[in-house]
């Protein structure tokens, strides 16, 4: 009925009532699976959904169309619905193949649910359930060495016909990461995630031309997942991405993304079939009265593979119509970027609650972990820090020697004023130069959807959950026009369509390059120059005293954006229509405050 999507490296077993798991197993051993083996569920019409989406591909694909035989492999098997759920796809499809199935599972427990499930099944060719590690088959550490006999089991021939998969997200690796062969796998550098390797295996043991399907976490599409990203448009052809975001797994707040490609070099004329499960329709699936494919019909669109290939960071931005693109195209014509004129840097590294706790070996200071063993900076002895002194150093009211002290949740939308104070003498602690927190500086909001900004001229100390942007030079216009720039209805669309950022999330953040990524107008021309100096003058009297822009100030000031970008009246019906498709997050809900008509009449 369901199958498991995090596991330890290929472990397959789902965490259910209907699989005879020891019931004496408690509640912090299962948090302890999740955290190791990552075990959730996965609905079976999820499944089914990605199976016939496979099949589809494959049917209207020339090279099967002649075929007698199907092969198909799940590397993280579990209890077999995947697999199952492509038996029932390709028999449903007009073409009538012997199908081989392959099943590979590091949990033999797993083996053995699949193999009830799978040997059931009427007219399948042949089944083989594997009880080894997918990426590390039987030990060896030449991956392929290791494949050619899992090839042999399958009689397969260098290869499988198609590759279904819901691999480990967030697994610990820990145990097995020095066993895999890091000649097949680029994503094996900085912080990578499991699934990320479970995507390079299928391009080697899936034939060329042949079809692979993935469940991942949407946090493919975070800009710091280029490099597997880059695989994927490099090596094949991406025939489908949806993003179906929360709720699609019961209990667990992880939003997710389905993939299928296509083995092989990709046509630069390849479109791929994208769509964005909106909320409403999400809602009506798990309530049963819509279908994945009738949300699919509602929503989906295409776009040119070559314009993921060109984005920065790879994006997959798939929430950009093509109707839409020539709106960006206007916003990238300034050839530059925040990152071209302001620095970027975090606040003191401290959580907004201040707790502290003192290493007993050499007396230096350090956040308060929630863990039983950490090591000090100081000293690098390792002590246990439930156990150690503790002192709280941020607090709400002033107290002697403390400054004043801005969070992520004092941010608003031009203006938030410092809610805490922090005592900067707990040495150990990293509070950072002093002079990095001098006025005037733009504060961004790290976590959040949308972008929260404020221009701060108080001098206040931040926590690390917020960005710190000032000017590299004189030579760039004064932060009051920058802060106009990013809380502008044109950057929220850039945003949302380049980061898919239209809905709530449970861990949302933006990181400091996907700021500075933002572009910005072409400042070396005269009119700009002088569109610059207008809203600087429109905005600092304001800000100053700490007060909000007015409505016809904030129209003003939105209308001159759009004058630097040569936005049109038309251009910005579609950015607004993007912001009224947004979810009502304060944010969002702070940029629809004016009414489009409002708006429009101040455009040329």
């Amino acid at each position: 009925m369901v199958r498991n999507q995090l596991r330890a490296i290929s472990s397959g077993k789902c965490i259910t009532s209907t699989e005879n798991l020891n019931e004496k197993r408690t509640a912090s051993y299962a948090e302890m699976l999740i955290h190791k083996n990552g075990a959730v569920y996965t609905p079976e019409k999820l499944a089914q959904y990605l199976a016939q989406k496979t099949v589809q591909y494959v049917s209207q694909d020339l090279a099967f169309q002649s075929s007698q035989h199907f092969s198909v492999i799940d590397n993280a098997v579990g209890d077999g619905v995947l697999l199952s759920s492509m038996v029932y796809a390709l028999r449903s499809s007009e073409k009538r193949m012997r199908i081989t199935l392959c099943g590979v599972d590091i949990d033999r427990k797993a083996i053995e649910t699949s193999k009830k499930k799978l040997e059931s099944l009427d007219a399948i060719d042949n089944v083989v359930l594997i009880n080894t590690n997918s990426l590390v088959p039987f030990g060896k550490k030449d991956l392929l060495q290791g494949w050619k006999r899992i090839f042999k089991k399958a009689s397969v021939n260098g290869g499988f016909d198609g590759l279904i998969d819901n691999p480990p997200w967030g697994a610990d690796i820990s145990e097995y990461k020095d066993k895999i062969d890091p000649r097949y796998f680029s994503a094996m550098q900085g912080q990578f995630d499991s699934f990320e390797l479970f995507i390079e295996l299928a391009l080697h043991v899936v034939k060329k031309g042949g079809y692979f399907a993935f469940i991942v976490p949407d946090s493919i599409l975070n800009h710091n997942k280029s490099i597997i990203r880059k695989r994927l448009l490099d090596n094949t052809e991406i025939k489908f991405i949806a993003r179906l975001g929360e709720k699609i797994f019961p209990k667990i707040n992880r939003a997710c993304v389905l993939i299928i490609c296509k083995n092989g070099p990709p046509s630069s004329a390849n479109m791929v079939d994208c769509f964005r499960l909106p909320k409403h329709d999400r809602m009506m699936i798990l309530q049963g009265t819509l279908t994945f494919a009738d949300a699919e019909f509602k929503n989906a669109h295409k776009v040119p593979q070559i314009r993921f290939a060109n984005n920065q960071f790879y994006q997959f931005d798939i929430d950009l119509r093509e109707s839409e693109t020539a709106v960006l195209q206007k916003l990238h014509n300034g050839l530059g970027t925040l990152g071209d004129a302001l620095s970027s840097h975090r606040g003191v590294e401290l959580s907004s609650s201040g707790m502290v706790c003192r290493c007993p070996n050499c007396g230096s200071w350090a956040p308060l972990s929630e863990g039983f063993s950490v090591k000090c900076r100081s000293c690098g002895r390792a002590y246990n820090p439930q156990l150690a002194e503790k002192t709280n150093i941020v607090f709400r009211e002033h107290v002697p020697n403390s400054l004043p002290l801005i969070t992520g949740s004092d941010l608003k939308r031009y203006v938030g004023n410092p809610s805490r104070w922090i005592k900067t003498d707990k040495k150990g602690i990293n509070y950072k130069p002093k002079s990095l927190y001098d006025a005037p500086k733009i504060l961004v909001r790290k976590t959040g959807v949308g972008l929260t900004a404020t221009l701060d001229y108080s001098s206040s100390y931040t926590t690390q959950v917020v960005y710190i942007f000032r000017t590299k030079s004189p030579s760039w216009p004064d932060l009051e026009f920058f802060i106009a720039l990013i809380n502008s209805r044109a950057y929220y669309f850039y945003l949302s369509k380049s980061f898919g950022e239209l809905e709530w999330r449970s861990h949302p953040y933006l990181t400091q390059s996907q700021i500075l990524s933002l572009p910005i107008p072409n400042l070396d021309s005269k009119r700009n120059k002088k569109i610059a100096k207008k809203i600087i003058s429109l905005i600092r009297p304001i800000l100053k005293e700490g007060r909000k822009p007015s409505t016809t100030v904030d129209l003003e000031v939105e209308r001159l954006i759009g004058k630097a970008f040569s936005l049109t009246k038309n251009d910005y019906k579609i950015i607004l229509n993007a912001i009224d498709e947004s979810d009502e997050l304060l944010p969002i809900l702070d940029l629809k405050s004016l009414g489009a008509e409002e708006l429009l009449k101040t455009i040329d």
